[in-house]
């Protein structure tokens, strides 16, 4: 149970009721090796939090469950024509076959995956809204991967003489969900690797996180992601980010305005020409990370002019390059 300090002397009760949690097992041994809770910081603030629990090894132990209305979902979803979804109540991604990611925007919070894509005529779904299509490998922040000094593109398949690939749902909570693809033998020039690809997303977010992990030789891979191209592209070094903010027909919605927003880490190994696509090199460990966005201008939650989508984007980007700083103190008897 996860309960935030309360600081405010003119209402005592304001915070005395838990908030949303949930503990994960994110590396699917059978232990739960992560607790995962929403709070809001504004810059500079610093909150306490006080995290009750009680051991496995308790003898009587009595399980408690609260009831955390659900913001996020994850689930396989065969009549999506893709491998896995993942939402929260602002956004839907599809992660497809050749690691390229769709994405839904939505006019109102909601969850959707159940729904989406059951009718055959899209206006049984007014509200989750597919931004323009892409036939490229990549789409909105997928990925495909590079050799250095080299231009092909791998596309992350299996080997042919190995052709297994094993998708599951690591998580689907309240708080955070997590879809996951291991390729155990995956080609890229002449090495052979293991690569997993992890998205995840958190409640209230309109970000999907992206993360690739290599294990094998890491010697001179790169991964290639980005955005759709688009003459509108725009790339901020400083903030580590690349978006844009273009003219689009958007479905059953009609004409509309759809904002991109990827943010990765810096520096990058190359930013192309057209500013839609970026090269990433895994850290030592074999890792890299990067963030996802995808709106429109429709509805509720839909961003009205191009000003206040880069404002937005632009505060997320320092937002998740500079995460809070967490303590951890011992328990008060």
């Amino acid at each position: 149970m996860v309960i935030e300090e309360n600081t405010d002397p003119q209402n005592p009760r304001q915070n005395d009721e838990p908030i949303h949690a949930q503990v994960d097992d994110t590396d699917y041994d059978g232990e739960r090796d992560q607790l995962v809770f929403l709070i809001d910081l504004a810059t500079t603030e610093a909150k306490t939090v006080f995290v009750r629990y009680v051991s496995e090894t308790a003898e009587n132990q009595m399980p408690l469950t609260f009831g955390f209305t659900k913001q996020t979902r994850a689930g396989i979803f065969p009549h999506l024509n893709a491998l896995a979804a993942i939402e929260s109540e602002l956004n839907v991604y599809l992660l497809k076959a050749n690691g390229a990611i769709s994405v839904f925007a939505k006019k109102t919070e909601k969850l959707e995956l159940n729904r989406l894509g059951q009718g055959e005529d899209n206006n049984k779904q007014p509200n989750t809204i597919e931004l323009k299509r892409t036939e490229d490998l990549i789409g909105y922040g997928g990925f495909v991967l590079r050799m250095r000094n080299n231009d092909k593109q791998y596309v992350p398949h299996p080997k042919d003489s190995s052709p297994y690939q094993h998708i599951r749902v690591i998580m689907d909570g309240p708080v955070r969900s997590t879809i996951e693809r291991i390729i155990p033998s995956c080609t890229v020039g002449d090495k052979e690797i293991e690569l997993t690809e992890t998205l995840s997303i958190y409640g209230k977010s309109r970000f999907v996180e992206h993360r690739i992990k290599i294990q094998g030789s890491l010697e001179g891979v790169l991964i290639e992601t980005g955005i759709p191209k688009s003459k509108d592209n725009q790339v901020d070094d400083k903030k580590g980010l690349i978006q844009s903010w273009q003219d689009a027909i958007l479905g059953q919605s009609g004409e509309g305005q759809i904002g991109v927003g990827l943010v990765y880490p810096t520096p990058p190994i190359l930013v192309d020409k057209d500013s839609s696509r970026i090269l990433l090199k895994p850290d030592k460990n074999g890792e890299v990370t990067w963030y996802v966005v995808g709106v429109c201008d429709k509805g509720d939650l839909g961003f009205k002019t191009e000003e206040d989508f880069k404002q937005f984007l632009g505060l997320k980007a320092v937002e998740l390059h500079t995460p809070p700083v967490i303590q951890l103190f011992g328990s008060e008897e």
